[in-house]
């Protein structure tokens, strides 16, 4: 009886065995194709953190730009959509629609160094580089 039972055994793992081995892997193709289709091309993208301090707590938040090799921080801040600059493209107006009175003004600092170059608009940006705008007192002279 034990020997009918092993001999049953057996052939049943031979019939499990020689049916996965004819299966075919079409679905798993056809899966893969999906899963290609459906996977989305990402945009590069470097945080700006945007820091309004005691002045402005509820601005303080962080947005993303598209980032791209090569590309200034002019650029780089008009591409945020809520960081509007002068006409001249020299400085900050408005962040979120957020104006400053004459006391205060925009910061940029650059891997936490501040920015004060007239020509700080123009520079390249790399992609591991840390912006943030900060709400800065004007000095009064």
């Amino acid at each position: 009886m034990n020997s009918k039972k092993l001999i049953l055994g057996i052939y049943a793992l031979m019939l499990s065995l020689f049916i996965i081995s004819c299966s075919t892997t079409d679905h798993l193709d056809s899966e893969a194709q999906v899963l290609k289709s459906t996977q989305v091309n990402t945009v590069p993208t470097i945080a700006i953190g945007i820091n309004g301090g005691n002045i402005v707590p509820n601005l303080t938040k962080s947005i993303l730009s598209k980032y791209k090799e090569g590309i200034t921080l002019r650029q780089l801040l008009e591409g945020s959509g809520v960081i509007k600059l002068t006409a001249d493209g020299k400085d900050i107006v408005s962040v979120n629609e957020v104006a400053l009175d004459s006391r205060l003004h925009w910061g940029i600092l650059l891997n936490g160094n501040p920015m004060t170059s007239g020509k700080r608009m123009d520079t390249v940006i790399k992609e591991d580089d840390i912006i943030e705008i900060v709400v800065k007192e004007s000095k009064t002279k």
